[in-house]
């Protein structure tokens, strides 16, 4: 992907992110901004067919649910995802395909635009806990299942407040347990809430 490599990699670097693969990642002292390249099995010797993912991990809620959490190197283990295509007008899950030399060409330069101009300023944005907490108090949770959102919004509101939605995540969390495998696992960590 020679237009990652010379487009794109160098402004990421220059921005403070480190290259591994196609996964560049930023880590400050309580969370880690990852932006992840996925390419296609369709990509060939002449194109390649890819999507971009943002995404943010919290020390916080990592080290909550197991002290014992190292600081991750891939988006797989981060609290909050977002598709880059869900950026645009209208949102949908764009995979892009390059060929040739595509700095020169609409797909490039439209792809650098929406990765600099808002999906960096996003993934700033994404990047504390009580943005987090805020987002996942409307309902919304990209990227994650509900029972991830309630457990992780529980962490939040535990360790940086406001305590008082606490009980109404605990009830969500309870319900959403019933006669699931998990419904021990679920009442447990409800109730160290509010230990």
């Amino acid at each position: 992907m020679d237009w990652l490599t010379n487009e794109v990699a160098p402004q990421l670097r220059g921005r403070g992110f480190v290259q591994v693969g196609l996964t560049f990642r930023m880590t400050t002292s309580s969370h880690v901004s990852f932006v992840d390249v996925q390419q296609s099995r369709r990509s060939s010797t002449t194109k390649v067919v890819f999507t971009m993912t943002l995404g943010i991990w919290s020390q916080r809620i990592a080290e909550y649910l197991d002290p014992l959490t190292e600081i991750p190197t891939h988006i797989d283990r981060c609290h909050w995802t977002y598709r880059l295509g869900e950026l645009l007008q209208p949102p949908e899950d764009r995979w892009w395909t390059l060929v040739g030399e595509p700095e020169d060409g609409k797909e490039g330069v439209e792809l650098k635009h929406l990765l600099f101009e808002r999906g960096l300023p996003l993934l700033a944005e994404m990047s504390s806990d009580s943005a987090l907490r805020d987002l996942w108090l409307t309902g919304q949770g990209p990227g994650l299942t509900r029972f991830q959102r309630l457990q992780y919004l529980g962490v939040l509101l535990r360790e940086i407040g406001p305590a008082s939605e606490i009980s109404s995540i605990m009830r969500q969390l309870t319900e959403h347990s019933k006669g699931k495998a998990n419904e021990d696992y679920i009442s447990n960590f409800a109730a160290r809430l509010t230990e």
